[in-house]
């Protein structure tokens, strides 16, 4: 009897890597943190974050001849709560049996190509988030030098070029709303220069652990929002996006038709599906080839292409 198999649909997000200090950002090669990670015993790679315990598996390059790539995996073990056992025929739950140092693990996987700094992510909702990733690398990276204690790791979203190019295009713009993240997890840096941080900061004393600015043109139907300031401030969310949950923005056309652009679904990604076994999780190299034959430029989907054209 053939084994039964269920087709599981996966999706992948696209960042650039940059590395921020008190002095700016730029670019940053992750095979540089990915050298300092290899050099770790295993143990030794486990932080704990949110209650639980996450950890680098895998850091490695893949086709070091021609057109080299890195492949890296994480690993979320669960250490606060864990799903029960269930039957069909009884009510009844139980708990999962596991050996004193077993937990229920979630995974995921990326590339990064160093050529653009670009990075290919794997999501998994109950594994680790972008965030939890962002603070597993600066904090290696952090730990490795005196220099670097202030520096910080940040995968920024690729903005599909498209909507960008659409919102910076026009200079009829009725409104904008922005959300931050979570400022509990990740404190709002004071590095920004347009109006809406000076709104943000003024929240600050709350203490709340998201603030949202909504900001919108008078009624008049040939009044529109400062372009100059909305401009600067898109370019600065495009920036930071990690520091942001929500940000939209309606822009009119000369036929007064409005468009609502979110710079945060706006981000490249692609989906890709997966045969796997009945009650069996994705195998990781399963992915990871899967991840080479549609980015690679040694296979024929090439998608790195369409990620470099993406690039602002």
């Amino acid at each position: 009897m053939e084994e039964q198999k269920i087709e599981k649909k996966v999706r992948f997000d696209f960042y650039q890597v940059y590395i921020r200090n008190d002095k700016g950002s730029t670019l940053f090669d992750l095979n540089d943190w990915v050298n300092l990670i290899s050099n770790k015993k295993f143990e030794d790679r486990n932080i704990r974050y949110n209650g639980d315990i996450i950890r680098c598996d895998q850091a490695e390059v893949v086709s070091a001849e021609k057109n080299p790539l890195t492949f890296f995996h994480f690993t979320k073990l669960r250490t606060s709560t864990a799903p029960a056992v269930a039957s069909l025929n009884l009510p009844e739950l139980n708990d999962v049996t596991l050996k004193s140092d077993e937990y229920i693990a979630e995974d995921i996987s990326g590339l990064f190509d160093d050529t653009n700094k670009v990075v290919m992510l794997q999501r998994n909702i109950y594994s680790l988030s972008v965030k939890a990733i962002e603070t597993y690398i600066s904090y290696f990276w952090q730990h490795s030098g005196e220099d670097r204690e202030n520096e910080i790791i940040e995968f920024r979203p690729i903005i599909r070029r498209d909507a960008y190019k659409k919102i910076m295009g026009s200079n009829k713009y009725k409104s904008i709303i922005i959300r931050t993240a979570n400022l509990k997890n990740k404190p709002f840096p004071s590095i920004f220069k347009s109006s809406f941080s000076d709104a943000i900061d003024a929240m600050k004393n709350y203490e709340g652990a998201t603030i949202e600015v909504r900001i919108k043109a008078k009624r008049k139907k040939d009044d529109f929002l400062n372009s100059d300031e909305i401009q600067k401030s898109i370019k600065e969310i495009n920036n930071n996006n990690s520091l942001f949950s929500k940000a939209t923005v309606t822009v009119e056309d000369n036929n007064h038709v409005r468009d609502v652009i979110d710079l945060i679904a706006g981000q490249l990604h692609i989906y890709m599906s997966f045969l796997i076994p009945k009650k069996a999780y994705l195998d990781p190299a399963a992915v990871q080839q899967r991840m080479l034959e549609k980015y690679s430029i040694n296979y024929d989907d090439k998608y790195k292409n369409t990620v470099d054209k993406n690039l602002i």
